[in-house]
């Protein structure tokens, strides 16, 4: 009798080691495939990789126009195949270097060669809303039409090369008061 209730419990102990094994492998095999979307869905991501690298930061602090505390960064201007047309994708930092969240921000940057050609210019995205001494990041597309001559310019001139000056004109805190520079 002993006997059989160990034969029972030996053959009950494996049905069930073979049961739980079994979705372990299944589990193993949907978190496979999971991690298989998961790479393929990081390869779309990868407008990010200028934001984590740093050999193309373009860090002009010293070219503001006004006396403006807040400081910014080109991290990336170039051409993008968007369907079937073409526009210019913008990636740049701001850094609020103010005792008060920023809310709005009214200004532009421009973008010249070596000589001081016109290449290209933009305004920044005015909801920006960026907390005190805090550096935020902005991804932007061209709205409309880019003419072919917009990207022979971008890409005609290194990005190491630009000449990159910017203008903040208004400032909007939390608290809705306003700061307004009258350089332009």
């Amino acid at each position: 009798m002993i006997k059989n209730l160990f034969v029972i419990i030996f053959v009950s102990f494996f049905l069930c080691k073979a049961a739980i094994a079994k979705s372990i492998n299944e589990r193993l095999d949907d978190i496979e495939k999971r991690l298989n979307i998961l790479e393929k869905n990081s390869k779309e991501l990868s407008i990010f990789d200028n934001l984590i690298n740093k050999t193309n930061k373009r860090d002009i602090q010293k070219n503001t126009v006004n006396k403006s505390k807040v400081y910014f960064t080109l991290k990336t201007l170039e051409c993008v195949k968007d369907n079937f047309s073409e526009k210019i994708r913008i990636i740049y930092w701001l850094k609020n270097n103010y005792d008060k969240r920023i809310k709005l921000i009214d200004g532009y940057f421009q973008v010249k060669d070596l000589f001081g050609d016109h290449i290209y210019s933009s305004q920044f995205l005015k909801n920006a809303d960026i907390a005190p001494n805090y550096e935020k990041g902005f991804v932007a597309k061209s709205i409309g039409f880019v003419a072919d001559t917009d990207c022979a310019k971008l890409s005609s001139v290194d990005f190491k090369d630009y000449k990159i000056t910017y203008n903040i004109e208004k400032i909007a805190f939390e608290d809705n008061s306003i700061l307004q520079f009258n350089d332009r």
